[in-house]
């Protein structure tokens, strides 16, 4: 059996604002979720998420006409009254003055349950459309950051491939490079395998460098920094095994296998 459900004008001002291809399909699904309950299913991220946003205003409706189907509070008995000569009220004397009841407009829609305007962050009143089209984009955008994040590979993964056949080769050669670090500079480092510092020895690795190669420049940065009051807290392994690390093997008298190959650059 069909539902009963008020049209609000606020659902045109939505269709005006939808491209002229997708208003039919639109409304329909209005209609028929009003009148028959069928959920609709969009290919538009944005109708989806503008048929939620107004999905209530349908709700609302419904659940106001079938109160008012099932009858409301039975009818006060009437208070007997005496007639007076004056055709008035007993009680006072008076004559009862005659009322006529207000027309009520006739506009075509139902009375919105709710007058009230929805405000912008900014105190001022907006349009119901655009408050709307704004909760919209906002659904819209979550939903494709969520898309993004479920399909786009993180940098790990990059790096660190399930079926990674040199894993037990970079395992030995990281352990290697804080080893040379913790034996150049008397230290007890201890890292827990993950973080940025994973990316950035597996990016040694895959470049072919070395433990040599990072024991090297931890001992010219230990040698160059440790009488230095700012540079001396730089000598760990997240700065020297860093972005710049390839800098710091091929600088100028660094005493790593290759130097003579970039010697003559300098």
């Amino acid at each position: 059996m069909a539902r009963a459900f008020t049209w609000f004008e606020k659902f045109g001002e939505v269709l005006e604002a939808l491209p002229d291809e997708n208003q039919a399909e639109f409304a329909l699904a209005i209609v028929r979720y009003g009148s028959l309950g069928e959920e609709p299913e969009f290919d538009s991220p944005l109708m989806a998420a503008l048929f939620t946003a107004i999905r209530e205003d349908v709700d609302n409706s419904l659940t106001k006409r079938s109160s008012a189907s099932k009858g409301g509070r039975p009818p006060k008995a009437a208070k007997p009254q005496v007639k007076t000569n004056g055709g008035g009220n007993a009680e006072t004397g008076s004559a009862k003055p005659e009322t006529k009841a207000k027309p009520k407009p006739e506009t075509g829609f139902d009375v919105s349950e709710t007058n009230a305007k929805p405000v912008s962050q900014g105190g001022f009143e907006q349009p119901e459309t655009s408050a709307y089209i704004n909760q919209a984009n906002t659904v819209q955008a979550n939903t494709v950051q969520a898309r993004e994040n479920q399909t786009k590979p993180s940098q790990e993964d990059a790096f660190f491939p399930e079926d990674d056949p040199e894993a037990n080769a970079f395992a030995e050669f990281a352990a290697g490079c804080i080893d040379a670090f913790n034996a150049e500079t008397g230290s007890d480092y201890r890292w827990s395998g993950g973080g940025k510092l994973a990316l950035d020895l597996r990016r040694m690795f895959d470049a072919g460098r070395t433990v040599d190669d990072a024991r090297a420049v931890v001992r010219r940065k230990r040698d160059e920094w440790r009488g230095s009051k700012r540079m001396a807290p730089c000598i760990r392994p997240e700065t020297l095994f860093g972005e710049k690390f390839e800098s710091y093997l091929n600088e100028k008298g660094a005493d790593h296998a290759d130097a003579g190959v970039y010697a003559s650059a300098f």
